[in-house]
C-alpha cells in the first residue's frame, strides 16, 4: 500500500545539481510530503524511494548522514524526533537569515507557492514545471510593478500524475484529495517556520492552484489534527501580509477557522489581506461544465475534492468574504467572455497573460 501511494510523490533530493542557480532576488526552498525541509546535501531519486519518498524515513536509514547534518547545525544529543525538529528549525532559520539579509533593499517580499502535479525539474509530461511558471509570475509582476519584489520560492511534494493517469479522473481526484491536500496542509505549517521570521513590514503571498491549502495553513489554523505544533509554529505577525489566490482549487470552507492564528486570535485591526483571482470558465476547478465531470461510482467529482472557490461556483467568493476582516477582500474575476474562452487551469497561459487584468491584480492589491 505505502508502495502504491509513493509512486506518485514529487522528490527535490538533486535541486542543487538539477535546477540553475537562482537570480540574486531570489531564495528558494524545498519540503517533503511531511513538511521537513531539504538540506543543502545531494540524495539520489533512488534512495528516497527506498525510504518511501520521506526525509525522515531517509534520515532514519541513513544514521550517518543524519549525524553529520546534526554536527553542521551543532544539535546534540536527543530523541530522534527530537533532534529531526531542530534539524528542521534550523534548516528553516538558515533560509529566513538569507532572504532577510539578501532583501534589505526591496520594498516587498513575495512568496510563491505552487499548485498540484508540479515538478521543480525532470521530465513533466503534460503539464509545466513549477520553476517556469515562477519566472513567468516574477517576471509579471516586475513589469507592471512600481515596487522592488524579492521573492521566496516555495517548492513542495504536490504529487504528480503523468497524462494517461489524469485520463483516468478518479485517479486525480483521489491522489489530490487523499495525498496532495494532506501534503499541503503539512508544508503550510512547517513553512511558518520561514515566513514568520522575514524581518519585513510587508510581504505578500502568491498561490496558485493547491498551493491555497498550503497559503492557508501558513496563516491560519485551518486543520484541527495538530494543535501542539500550531501552537508552537506562530502565524505570519508583519504589520501587512497580503495573500492572493489565484484560482484556488479549494473550497471556501476551508477558511472558516481564517481569525484562528495559532495561539492568538487575529489582531484587531487586522494584519492580513486577501484576494482570490478567479475564473468561471476554469474546467479544472469547474466541475458543473458538462461532459468533463461525470460521476465517479457514487460520489461526484466535486464531492471527493472541492475546488468550487476558484471558479466561484455556488457563490463561493460570497462565502469567503464573510470569513475575512471587512474592507481586507478583494475579489477579481478573470473569466473571458468571448467565443474563445480560456477554460484552461495552467498560472501564465490563462490568469498572467490575461494582461490587463493581471496588472490591475498587481496594481491594485499586490503594490497598493
Amino acid at each position: 500500500m505505502a508502495q502504491q501511494k509513493d509512486k506518485y510523490a514529487v522528490l527535490f533530493g538533486k535541486h542543487n545539481s538539477r535546477m540553475r542557480k537562482p537570480p540574486s532576488n531570489v531564495v528558494r526552498m524545498f519540503l517533503d510530503k511531511d513538511g521537513n525541509y531539504y538540506p543543502d546535501i545531494s540524495i539520489s531519486r533512488r534512495s528516497l524511494r527506498k525510504s518511501n519518498s520521506s526525509l525522515r524515513q531517509w534520515y532514519a536509514d541513513h544514521t550517518d548522514r543524519f549525524e553529520e547534518l546534526c554536527k553542521k547545525y551543532s544539535i546534540g544529543e536527543g530523541s530522534f524526533d527530537k533532534r529531526l525538529e531542530l534539524l528542521n528549525a534550523a534548516i528553516a532559520k538558515e533560509i529566513a537569515d538569507r532572504i532577510n539579509t539578501r532583501s534589505k533593499e526591496y520594498d516587498v517580499v513575495d512568496v510563491s507557492i505552487h499548485g498540484f502535479r508540479k515538478k521543480a525539474y525532470g521530465i513533466s509530461l503534460g503539464n509545466r514545471r513549477s520553476v517556469g511558471d515562477n519566472r513567468k509570475l516574477e517576471a509579471a509582476i516586475d513589469r507592471y510593478s512600481t515596487k522592488k519584489h524579492f521573492y521566496t520560492e516555495v517548492y513542495w511534494d504536490s504529487k504528480y500524475l503523468g497524462p494517461l493517469e489524469m485520463i483516468r479522473k478518479d485517479k486525480g481526484y483521489h491522489v489530490f484529495a487523499e495525498q496532495g491536500i494532506p501534503a499541503a496542509l503539512r508544508v503550510g505549517l512547517a513553512a511558518r517556520r520561514v515566513v514568520s521570521n522575514i524581518k519585513r513590514q510587508r510581504i505578500n503571498i502568491i498561490t496558485h492552484s493547491l498551493g491555497a491549502v498550503v497559503g492557508a495553513e501558513l496563516l491560519f489554523n485551518a486543520d484541527t489534527s495538530e494543535p501542539a505544533l500550531q501552537s508552537r509554529l506562530r502565524t505570519p505577525a508583519q504589520p501587512d501580509v497580503r495573500t492572493c489566490l489565484i484560482a484556488p482549487a479549494t473550497s471556501p470552507y476551508l477558511f472558516r477557522n481564517y481569525d484562528d492564528r495559532g495561539p492568538r486570535k487575529a489582531p484587531v485591526p487586522d494584519n492580513y489581506s486577501m484576494a482570490v483571482v478567479y475564473n468561471t470558465n476554469d474546467f479544472v476547478l469547474n466541475k458543473n461544465l458538462q461532459l468533463l465531470f461525470l460521476h465517479i461510482g457514487r460520489n461526484t467529482a466535486d464531492s471527493i475534492s472541492s475546488t468550487t472557490l476558484g471558479c466561484n461556483c455556488g457563490s463561493a467568493i460570497d462565502t469567503i468574504a464573510q470569513y475575512v476582516s471587512p474592507g481586507r477582500f478583494t475579489a477579481f474575476d478573470m473569466s473571458l467572455k468571448r467565443k474563445s474562452k480560456r477554460k484552461c487551469h495552467y498560472l501564465n497561459h490563462c490568469y498572467i497573460r490575461n494582461k490587463r487584468a493581471f496588472r490591475n491584480v498587481v496594481a491594485t492589491f499586490l503594490d497598493k
